[in-house]
């Protein structure tokens, strides 16, 4: 059994690497790690503590050689200290007075339990000679629990000279395995392959109870027992039983929130110290998580966090993406600039104090855009005006000369049937229709410009006179008129006309946008159209410039008199048009940009934005694919504080799968993750106050964000990691060659694994679990693969920060399952032992411009994460070897001493695998680009982005105070000041 557990002790090395393990604090680097290092020409630092770890022994405590010890004939001693208690995972050792043959012991030797014989085919296990007279028995399986067995030699035994050995018998018990079945509140059983997480809200109160699976009645050697909390400030636990008699056959029960020991808020692992009389100390779990609880894991998480779009560099983000837009740069769920302010439409009348127009002659009214009217509710639906005697959207008077001049009133309902926003402008390539600028006027106070060139607008205009013209055109004939608009008619090249004004920004409880313009829309200063009024030019369906075309009148006398009709209403255009500008572009302010808006940044809600993690990550992690969902808050506003100015306010926050898989992991109590943020929309006027002297999109986040997105890694199973050599050579891809790296991958080999920590062993014999039959012989060249299996969910917490500084996240894994397996040359597999570790500490994060140690120009200019596991008191661990070496499924096959694991894992630890973890994780590169899926290509569909690269825009991280309420992420997007979107912004948007 010795061999196998030295040689599985470096396995657990090598995975507790990649796991970022950590150790108590009371645990120090010793010798043993140096001798392992210098193997490779690795340095070592001598400044650590000597604390060394004694050597692991492969037989239990040995004893002397009696007296005159074969002096009369050869004898034979089961050389060990006592024969009660005996370590189950141990080897035997048998002394003899004279060289022996070899053959004839093994033949006759005889090791049987009170019933039955050993598993496995011959004697049940293997032979090792130390020297001709000191023989090693190594069972195939660890030995049952509190069981007797008998060693027996005979004289058919020999001297290497032929002389009989004095027959010898001796018998032994085995100790107890002190295994325990844990309970929480007597029903909910732990230590499953489920995750296990308790509800605050529903279960304030959690009580341990644990049981002895295979107890001794009556007097047994435990001394004492504690309960231990792994981090708790509480490093000597509670006592169970402080002094014998501590009877195993009785239910230890423990309320654990009101003990001196109570749950941690996220991952929890306690742990029974049983030491018996040998001053052997065995370790046995109870984990589970435990805190209040989202039970709607794949919902976003309400005020989960802020943003902060700043005037320096945001909010023009936001105005770039917009002109881009127009300039059929990108469609917007399928639809072009031009679809949106052109739809929807009807032909409909709105209401019955509309004008009618059906029955005036054979005009059937042409479908209209709904967004552009009057109505004070839903869409505008045309230009009608108030319900009442004299309906009309606009009110005119229109004089015709005919022989004499005869002038009436007129109401006039106005319908916008078609827009066209160019895309550019006509023989001038280099010159862009239409520009869009927003600024933060003052609290409150969103300050606007819109920008045109050209644009063409067509109308129909339904009138009806109040009065007669020359005595014979009555009262109340209706009359159609159509004409187009032209901005900037002939004119070239054509200037800028520019609207302003004021509006204020409101967000709905959907997370739409409103923009209001202030009123009266009348004071230029809330809403200025004029430069827009006055270049504007009519010009009918027949071309005739600064003419309407009479389409359809009641009269026939005034349709006979078609001229003379169009021309009254020429008359009336001149003093129409600046009213009709005025409120066709109140409504492309307040009803055609939000919804523009609200189809951007409403995609931001559904379908969110997709963030595969790298290709170059080790699978599974490579490619997964993750959505990530925003909704603005209700509180959203424009913000002016002394120089910070900008759109502020709280977010809805989800980060899940995009795709989740068919079988993920399940919950044996509550489905979801443990949250710790108040209720509540996060305040942010701190962040506010950076936002000058940090200028770009600021995000605040909750640790409930982070968490959200490790429980849907960890739920659809990226975590599941298989770390074998092509893991190794796949992070070597993208943070370069490490003499690290070089040992890690030595350990994953058979070989160099026993000659390291085994020397003399160079193999690793077992029997099926199921059948006892020997399987075959591992070879040491086979693969080492160890597949990770996290049982329970994640967590993490921020810790609170003092002073000015960024806070540290302190993240739990509680229950990390470890399947050891061995790879043959045919790639078929084998298990080796089964492991659970968990483990919990600080870790610094920030964000760096990637290094590419490899020069690998698909890595360049890429913003990295940057991770850095604190070492020392504030990184723990456990480590728990599952037991039973028989049946299926049998965890540990080759019945492997976590003792002797441990004894080897320990000192490693602080020297060895802490660095290795931060020069894995001292820079992830993050993907070139983020994913827009509501925005595509105009022609290919496929999906646009942001540009992520340095070179365009850089990730950071900033401090945040002590005095905020709780600590959070605080960090966003600025752009890189030489580079070309710090002129332009809307170059981060890509559409390959």
């Amino acid at each position: 059994m010795n061999k196998n557990k030295n040689s599985i002790s470096a396995v657990i090395l090598t995975v507790m690497i990649f796991l970022g393990a950590g150790c108590n604090s009371d645990k120090k680097a010793g010798s043993p790690l140096n001798s392992v290092l210098s193997l490779f020409g690795l340095s070592t630092d001598t400044t650590v503590s000597a604390n060394v770890v004694a050597p692991y022994t492969e037989t239990d405590t040995p004893t002397s050689l009696p007296a005159n010890f074969g002096a009369v004939a050869p004898e034979a001693t089961l050389f060990i200290a006592s024969t009660t208690d005996v370590d189950r995972y141990k080897s035997i050792e048998i002394r003899f007075s004279h060289p022996m043959n070899k053959t004839t012991v093994q033949a006759d030797l005889i090791l049987s339990p009170s019933a039955g014989v050993l598993a496995g085919p011959g004697k049940g296990g293997t032979f090792y000679w130390a020297s001709s007279s000191r023989l090693i028995f190594d069972p195939y399986r660890e030995f049952k629990t509190n069981e007797q067995y008998t060693l027996s030699l005979t004289n058919n035994s020999k001297t290497i000279d032929g002389q009989d050995l004095t027959s010898y018998s001796q018998s032994f018990t085995t100790e107890p395995d002190y295994l325990m079945t844990s309970k929480i509140n007597t029903t909910n059983t732990l230590g499953g392959t489920n995750d296990i997480t308790f509800n605050k809200a529903t279960t304030p109160t959690l009580t341990l109870t644990s049981t002895f699976t295979n107890p001794l009645t009556g007097t047994n050697s435990i001394q004492s027992i504690k309960l231990k909390h792994m981090g708790d400030t509480n490093a000597s636990g509670i006592d169970i039983c402080a002094a014998p008699p501590c009877p195993m056959n009785t239910t230890l029960t423990t309320n654990l929130t009101t003990s001196a020991i109570p749950p941690f808020v996220g991952g929890n692992v306690y742990y029974y110290e049983i030491t018996v009389a040998s001053g052997k100390i065995f370790k046995r779990f109870a984990t589970f998580n435990y805190g209040n609880v989202n039970t709607a894991p794949d919902n976003m998480i309400v005020n989960g966090g802020s943003i902060i779009l700043d005037q320096a560099q945001a909010m023009p983000f936001l105005s770039k993406v917009l002109e881009r837009f127009t300039a059929g740069n990108f469609k917007v769920n399928g639809n072009t600039f031009n679809q949106f302010a052109d739809s929807p439409k009807t032909n409909a009348r709105r209401s019955t104090y509309c004008i009618d127009y059906d029955g005036i002659g054979s005009f059937a009214m042409p479908q209209y855009i709904r967004n552009y009217g009057d109505s004070a509710t839903g869409y505008g639906d045309g230009y009608c005006g108030p319900s009442g005697e004299n309906p009309g959207g606009f009110t005119q008077e229109g004089c015709a000369t005919l022989i004499f001049t005869s002038c009436t009133d007129f109401d006039i309902d106005v319908y916008i049937t078609g827009i066209t926003i160019y895309t550019g402008v006509t023989g001038f390539p280099a010159l862009k229709n239409i520009g869009v600028s927003m600024v933060a006027n003052n609290t409150g106070e969103l300050g606007f410009q819109f920008k045109g060139k050209t644009l063409a607008v067509d109308m129909v205009m339904i009138a009806r006179s109040r009065g007669s013209l020359f005595l014979v055109i009555g009262a109340g004939n209706r009359f159609v008129f159509s004409t187009t608009a032209y901005l900037n008619y002939n004119d070239s090249p054509p200037a800028d006309r520019v609207t302003t004004g004021k509006a204020s920004l409101t967000i709905d409880s959907n997370g739409d946008t409103a923009l209001n313009i202030f009123t009266p829309i009348t004071t230029l200063s809330n809403f200025d159209t004029t430069d827009w009024s006055n270049n504007l030019t009519v010009k009918d369906r027949d071309g005739r410039v600064n003419q309407v075309k009479l389409e359809a009148t009641t009269s026939g006398l005034a349709g006979w008199l078609a001229g003379t009709t169009e021309g009254a209403a020429n008359g009336m255009v001149p003093s129409l048009t600046p009213l009709i500008t005025r409120s066709m572009l109140r409504n492309f302010i307040e009803d055609v940009a939000p919804s523009v808006l609200n189809s951007i940044i409403g995609s931001l809600k559904s379908p969110g934005v997709d963030i595969a993690l790298p290709s170059y990550l080790p699978a599974p992690l490579a490619n997964f694919p993750l959505n990530i969902k925003i909704k603005l808050g209700m509180d959203s506003q424009v913000r002016v504080t002394g120089s910070n100015r900008g759109i502020v306010g709280s977010i809805d926050l989800g980060i899940s799968a995009k795709n989740p898989i068919g079988s993920p992991r399940t919950h044996q109590v509550m489905s979801g993750f443990v949250v710790t943020k108040p209720n509540g929309a996060m305040s942010n006027l701190y962040q506010f106050s950076q936002s000058a002297a940090n200028p770009g999109l600021l995000l605040s986040l909750t640790v409930d964000s982070i968490t959200q997105a490790a429980y849907h890694l960890w739920k659809n199973r990226a975590l599941d990691l298989t770390i074998d050599k092509l893991f190794i050579d796949t992070i070597k891809q993208y943070a370069g060659t490490d003499p690290l790296f070089q040992l890690t991958e030595s350990l994953i080999k058979v070989a160099p694994i026993v000659n390291i920590l085994a020397p003399g062993r160079d193999n690793l014999i077992g029997i099926d679990p199921t059948t006892g039959v020997l399987v075959p012989a591992i070879n040491g060249t086979d693969d080492i693969v160890i597949s990770v299996s996290p049982i329970h969910a994640p967590n993490g917490v921020l810790k609170p920060v003092v002073g000015t500084a960024k806070p540290k996240l302190e993240v739990n894994f509680t229950d990390i399952q470890l399947s050891i397996r061995g790879k043959r040359p045919d790639n078929s597999t084998y298990l080796i032992s089964t492991a659970r570790a968990s483990l919990k500490g600080l870790a610094d994060f920030d964000f760096v411009t990637f290094s590419n140690p490899t020069n690998n120009p698909a890595y360049a200019n890429l913003n990295a994460l940057k991770i850095v596991i604190s070492n020392g008191s504030s990184l723990s661990y456990t480590l728990d070897i599952l037991e039973g070496s028989s049946g299926a499924g049998a965890p540990n096959p080759f019945g492997l001493d976590p003792k002797g694991i441990l004894a080897v894992v320990d000192p490693l630890v602080p020297s060895l695998i802490v660095p290795l973890v931060n020069n894995v994780l001292k820079e992830i590169p993050l993907p070139p680009s983020i994913s827009l899926p509501a925005l595509t290509h105009p022609t290919n569909g496929t999906a646009c982005g942001i540009i992520a690269k340095t070179t365009h825009s850089i990730l950071q991280t900033l401090p945040i105070v002590d005095t905020e309420p709780y600590p959070y992420v605080f960090g966003g997007l600025k752009l890189n000041p030489g580079g070309p979107a710090i002129s332009d912004p809307g170059v981060l948007i890509t559409c390959p």
